[in-house]
């Protein structure tokens, strides 16, 4: 920042400060381009299907869920390149196959198909959670993502689809149970490199945390809203309020000059017969 300033300073006495002042503003404006392009490109992503039609509630859930789906998405291509590049085939096509699935319920936003997309997301992240899970064995810890997949139902399934957040509540915790129950042994084993597992380990402990803050900041919004549209709805109902006492003295004042002439008219009546 000094050197951009010393070059702001002295580019007016200097022919190769000017170059090198343009030169450095043209590296400043592209950086800030690329920026502006990936924010735009990520805000593209996390706004996928939205519409003016739907409620500022439920364009959060579907927000929530987009960004859930990207970030899933990513550490299942992550798990599908790592399990390649170590030789283990069948976990890099099993892998592959759960990026195929997130990514596909990710594009189901775009017709529209919010439901259908909720959906794969759960069912997909819990079988995957379910299979390394077994085959990975207990020490890699990819069950404790279980208990994270608890919060994702509560949120992108609106209250009136009871029953699909119920499921999707229950489900986790019996995938829970089975494995527990089983010992792991659901599955074939595979037993990785301790440097492969902390990756899995911490890689899941990330997703884990990533998904509860976004929950919690769904909540937040959501009761923000809540709150907001509540106090909204109170001054519409004080100012309604208002406004029908007006209307009321305004009526009462009619009221008496319509009784005022009425008595004229009545007493004019009296003098003429």
């Amino acid at each position: 920042m000094k050197k951009y300033l010393k070059i702001l300073h002295f580019s007016n006495h200097d022919p190769v400060l000017t170059d090198a002042r343009y030169k450095l503003d043209n590296t400043t404006k592209s950086d800030l381009i690329r920026k502006m392009i990936f924010l735009k490109a990520i805000s593209k992503l996390t706004h996928l299907g939205i519409t003016s039609k739907l409620s500022n509630q439920y364009e959060e859930r579907i927000i929530l869920l987009n960004k859930i789906s990207l970030i899933l998405i990513l550490i299942a291509s992550f798990y599908t390149v790592l399990f390649f590049s170590i030789q283990e085939i069948l976990l890099g096509c099993i892998a592959f196959i759960t990026t195929t699935g997130l990514y596909i319920s990710f594009v189901l936003n775009a017709f529209q198909r919010f439901t259908a997309s909720k959906i794969g997301l759960t069912l997909t992240t819990n079988a995957a959670v379910l299979f390394f899970s077994s085959t990975l064995g207990k020490e890699a810890s990819v069950q404790v993502y279980l208990f994270a997949i608890l919060s994702v139902p509560l949120v992108v399934f609106e209250p009136k689809q009871k029953y699909l957040r119920t499921f999707f509540l229950i489900l986790p915790v019996l995938s829970f149970i089975a494995l527990e129950l089983t010992d792991y042994a659901l599955f074939f084993h595979t037993q990785l490199h301790p440097i492969y597992n902390k990756l899995v380990y911490y890689s899941l402990n990330f997703y884990t945390f990533i998904t509860l803050v976004l929950t919690i900041r769904f909540f937040y919004i959501t009761s923000h809203d809540n709150e907001k549209n509540l106090i909204s709805s109170n001054q519409e109902l004080e100012k309604i309020n208002t406004d029908l006492q007006q209307a009321y003295k305004t009526l009462d004042m009619l009221f008496l000059v319509f009784l005022k002439r009425l008595k004229r008219v009545r007493a004019s009546l009296d003098k003429l017969v």
